[in-house]
């Protein structure tokens, strides 16, 4: 397994210096994400500033991960990025430019790694599962077409009020999809922190019966007196999500990792602490002290 860091909630660092600092702590792989002004294909200066992660990345030899998500980039009125089950309107065209750039960028550097969300169901067909699910299918299968074409990595991110909403909810969309890490199909990254919130215990287990199409695992830590897991009103969509500092609350890290070594999973795992952005590089120094002792223990 290759051990990164999410530099996404780091918004009060430029991205470049993201990947050095990050780098310099011991991380082989980081993740990013689009924010105002900031690596937005559809701004001017998208080119000049991925280049510049690019370069930073090969440098300090990390591997890149980009999370397709971004809060107020496609309408500065909505946070969440709109559905892929949603009508064929302006708002789905949009969306799918975004990700089709993105696709491209990824190309441009071998290895990186693209994560996305279904977005909610379509609350016109919200009595028809099946028909959401075949409309989704069929474009994760385009999504998935431009990223064979370039030899990108494309996994699909279960997320708290999405269509996909957990691991379960994934497994279930194998019916509509050719569903694998190594064959071009869509691949699944799994994310603790959603995991946890939809109840899936034991984490482990739940990793290893779908080895076959994990392509990155986000890794974030829980704090189970402050969300009680799959209840109802606590749990929150992940757009209001503060994760907790690695090490400080449920995610028996140890575990997670002996599971992970025992299916020789080989891709990254990103540490995740969202919403420090204040606490500079301090939660990824913990989360770095964290892997090493688990590592060594």
């Amino acid at each position: 397994m290759t051990p990164g860091y999410d530099a996404g909630g780091m918004w009060l660092h430029d991205p470049p210096t993201a990947v050095r600092s990050l780098a310099r702590l011991g991380f082989q792989a980081v993740a990013i994400r689009s924010r105002g002004g900031i690596l937005n294909p559809f701004d001017d200066q998208f080119e000049l500033q991925w280049r510049m992660v690019t370069e930073e990345a090969t440098v300090s030899q990390c591997r890149l991960v980009v999370d397709l998500e971004a809060a107020f980039v496609l309408d500065a009125h909505c946070r969440a990025h709109p559905s892929l089950c949603c009508p064929d309107d302006g708002s789905l065209t949009r969306l799918l430019r975004w990700q089709r750039t993105w696709i491209e960028a990824a190309g441009q550097l071998p290895g990186t790694v693209l994560t996305f969300c279904s977005g909610g169901g379509n609350a016109d067909a919200s009595d028809d599962a099946q028909a959401q699910l075949d409309q989704l299918a069929e474009r994760v299968n385009q999504l998935q077409s431009w990223a064979t074409d370039v030899g990108v990595t494309l996994a699909l991110r279960p997320q708290a009020g999405h269509l996909i909403d957990s691991v379960a909810a994934f497994e279930r969309l194998r019916h509509w999809l050719p569903v694998g890490s190594h064959d071009g199909a869509i691949a699944l990254a799994a994310d603790t922190h959603e995991m946890m919130l939809a109840g899936e215990w034991p984490l482990s287990a739940r990793l290893q019966r779908n080895q076959d199409c994990l392509a990155i695992v986000y890794l974030a830590d829980f704090d189970g007196d402050r969300i009680s897991a799959g209840s109802g009103e606590n749990r929150s969509p992940s757009a209001n999500r503060r994760d907790t500092w690695l090490g400080d609350g449920d995610l028996a890290l140890p575990r997670i990792m002996d599971s992970l070594g025992a299916m020789e999973f080989d891709g990254p795992v990103i540490i995740r602490t969202e919403g420090h952005a204040e606490a500079g590089l301090a939660p990824a120094e913990q989360a770095a002290r964290e892997w090493k002792s688990a590592a060594t223990a």
